[in-house]
């Protein structure tokens, strides 16, 4: 769940999001969000708490756009929380102007108008139907911030008793980008070898090499596990000065071996490789035998996808993965934020197109969701009864099924790149394996089990690489995969309301069109064509079976 902090001047003397990330990680995401952001319907479905604050000097009203108040409006009415900090409420039985902030209070049948930093008394907390407004008071002073935000946080119950207790057991989360390693597979050792010469480095690196790309610079650094773990903990203690360039360490270490537990504490990197081992016993370049691997990374994503020289050196299949994303990328323009205990990693391959025919790359995506469905139904994860709970939302999210209700879990994030008759194609995947609590996770599915990071990423890299291969043998072809796809999915046979026609129609989806991998439906009434929609442009808001164009 998000934390959302609406700054309405612009004011950066302070900044709240530090404090908050500091009391409420890794329970709750923080993010600062623009008016455009309020405006879009998106925000609503995952946030716990909308914080706005004001530092401006008077008594105006607070003015937004109309559609952003409309979506606060319904965010309030339905149960939402709102805190502010430097602005005051004026009740007044006079409608407000339409770009003014404002609630409708029942109790009062009164309009509670939102003001600048006034001197009109306000309660401390007002009721709007199940949702509440809060007045935090006034803006905050950094003194002091941290105790008010605490104990707001506290009186909202996002803070209670029992997390601090759970976040002591959790190693600290860094706030920099950390060293990334090397790493090859017991099975395949000359994979380092082969990267470093593709790159442009001496296979027998003695030093260090320097690889300069259009977003960064990779240094390629020659390691020994015994120096790792003080390498390492030396850049945690020393955060770069924010102004440095855009350097990522990469410690490279002989071939055939792995950093100890003190390097790496969040991810077990020989339990990985025993696991990813276990799973498949072909020969050659599997997936999972190259990996780069970080404790902290801005994104694994951005790190393939900005860098062209890294992304078309690099033989493939690599996998890069990191226990935390500091800027991680999601569907469209939204940010993924990894809370402890959650699996994010990208995958690069690259496939030439006299195989698999462009418009085919679509079905990438939800074969990758197929695979990670498939994964929690291992006897090694979850089980078959447990794992099919574990269910797919069109086009790109993993949810869990529960009596409780559907909690979204995971994502998946495809991007291609198209060169010289080929493509790179990178996929991006974040699932919450071990999220503590409030957050959902695999781990609602077995609590009594441990699941790791270390088993799931074998097992997804494991069911998708299968897959990958009759994908690619049948040129793209979606016929092998539709049916166990259907049966992962939640929406077969599902109505749903399609907004991106005029006028919006009640439609019933049936499935995925084998040519396209367009989401097929068909109108309710009457003898109406298909309706058949991409999924890039389109959101799926499944609470509401709605269908709207993405924004």
């Amino acid at each position: 769940m998000d934390v959302l902090v609406h700054d309405l001047t612009a004011d950066d003397s302070y900044n709240i999001a530090d404090d908050l990330r500091t009391l409420l990680n890794p329970f709750f995401t923080v993010q600062l969000v623009s008016e455009s952001t309020l405006a879009s319907h998106s925000w609503t479905k995952t946030c716990a708490l909308l914080i706005l604050r004001s530092s401006r000097k008077s008594e105006n009203p607070v003015i937004l756009p109309p559609k952003a108040i409309e979506e606060i409006q319904s965010f309030v009415y339905t149960g939402g929380a709102m805190l502010t900090f430097g602005l005051s409420v004026m009740t007044s039985n006079a409608r407000p102007e339409v770009n003014e902030l404002h609630l409708w209070d029942a109790n009062l049948s009164k309009f509670a108008v939102l003001l600048h930093n006034s001197d009109i008394a306000t309660p401390n907390a007002t009721t709007f139907s199940v949702g509440k407004l809060v007045n935090g008071g006034p803006d905050l002073d950094p003194p002091f911030a941290a105790h008010i935000l605490k104990g707001s946080l506290t009186s909202l119950g996002l803070l209670d008793e029992s997390l601090p207790a759970q976040k002591a057991n959790l190693p600290p989360v860094p706030r920099h980008p950390l060293p990334q390693f090397l790493l090859s597979s017991p099975r395949n050792t000359q994979v380092t070898q082969t990267i470093l010469q593709s790159i442009g480095a001496s296979e027998a690196l003695t030093s260090s090499f320097t690889l300069h790309d259009a977003a960064d610079a990779f240094i390629f650094t020659s390691c020994t596990p015994a120096d790792s773990p003080q390498l390492v903990n030396t850049r945690r203690e020393l955060a770069p000065p924010s102004d440095a360039p855009a350097f990522k360490e990469v410690l490279v270490l002989p071939p055939g071996s792995h950093p100890p537990h003190e390097a790496t504490p969040r991810f077990d990197v020989e339990r990985f490789f025993a696991e990813l081992g276990s799973c498949s016993s072909a020969s050659g370049w599997r997936m999972g035998d190259a990996l780069f691997y970080g404790e902290a990374v801005s994104s694994t994503q951005t790190m393939l996808d900005k860098n062209p020289k890294l992304l078309t050196s690099l033989p493939t299949p690599v996998v890069s993965l990191a226990s935390h994303q500091l800027a991680g990328r999601g569907r469209g323009a939204n940010t993924w934020l990894s809370p402890e205990g959650c699996l994010q990693f990208s995958l690069l391959l690259r496939l030439s197109l006299s195989k698999v025919p462009a418009q085919r790359l679509v079905f990438v995506q939800y074969l990758f969701g197929l695979a990670v469905a498939k994964a929690c139904k291992d006897e090694r994860a979850l089980g078959g009864d447990r794992g099919a709970s574990v269910r797919l939302k069109w086009p790109n999210d993993i949810y869990l099924d529960l009596d409780s209700g559907k909690k979204k879990i995971g994502g998946i994030l495809v991007n291609t790149s198209f060169t010289g008759g080929q493509v790179e194609v990178i996929i991006g995947c974040g699932v919450n394996v071990s999220t503590p609590a409030p957050m959902a996770s695999l781990s609602l599915l077995s609590p009594d089990a441990q699941l790791s990071s270390e088993t799931m990423l074998a097992l997804i890299l494991s069911k998708f690489e299968s897959m990958w291969e009759t994908f690619v043998e049948s040129r793209g072809s979606w016929a092998p995969f539709e049916d166990a796809y259907l049966d992962a999915w939640m929406h077969s046979d599902q109505s749903v309301t399609v907004a991106t026609v005029s006028p919006p129609q009640q439609v019933r989806i049936l499935g995925i069109t084998a040519d396209h991998g367009l989401l097929r439906t068909l109108p309710e009434r009457g003898a109406g064509e298909f309706i058949d929609l991409q999924p890039d442009g389109n959101s799926f808001d499944l609470m509401e079976g709605l269908i709207r164009a993405k924004k």
